[in-house]
């Protein structure tokens, strides 16, 4: 037979070359994937974008990831949430008053239509009444939906300073997301 015998030990492999051409092979330390599995067999999916730590999730939290840079923080949840229109309003109530809102500013108006993974969704971006006062919180918000109609929020909070600075990643997370068929 010859070579290792199972468990072993950890083995040293040289590096295998890749023919010119061929895109880069990342590592598994820098593999950001996540899967959410849904109750009929799919899953939604995302890159988590680098330099963000994921923390504690539950049945409603699916993502937590957060970052933070000085003396400020910006958390990205990505939340189930009933996809109607009375639980988007509710939401964007309590949004509101996280950031000390006032009513205007959260009504459904302040809403935009966009897409995610090809899908209809919504999105509202508020921020707290300090201009710009380093204390002043923003929340930035996107409701959309799975191909059978589950729903989902993905919030992105904090001092607004550190939610304008996590723009970027926040799109970049929402324009990764794509829905995986059902297996079988």
């Amino acid at each position: 037979m010859g070579g290792r015998p199972p468990f072993a030990g950890p083995q040293t492999r040289q590096p295998q070359s890749v023919n010119a051409g061929h895109p880069p092979i990342k590592s598994n330390d820098s593999i950001t994937e996540s899967a959410i599995p849904d109750d009929k067999g799919g899953a939604l999916e995302f890159t988590k974008p680098d330099g963000w730590a994921s923390g504690k999730t539950s049945s409603m939290v699916l993502a937590r990831l957060s970052k933070e840079s000085s003396d400020e923080s910006a958390e990205m949840l990505l939340l189930r949430m009933k996809p109607s229109e009375e639980s988007w309003l509710n939401n964007i109530a309590a949004w509101a008053k996280e950031v000390d809102a006032n009513e205007t500013t959260a009504s459904k108006e302040a809403s935009e239509s966009i897409e995610v993974a090809g899908l209809a969704a919504r999105k509202i971006r508020l921020t707290g009444p300090l201009g710009d006062d380093p204390k002043n919180r923003a929340v930035v918000a996107v409701m959309f939906t799975n191909p059978s109609g589950d729903g989902f929020v993905l919030k992105l909070s904090g001092q607004e300073h550190a939610v304008n600075a996590a723009q970027t990643d926040f799109q970049n997370l929402l324009d990764s997301i794509r829905f995986s068929e059902p297996s079988g």
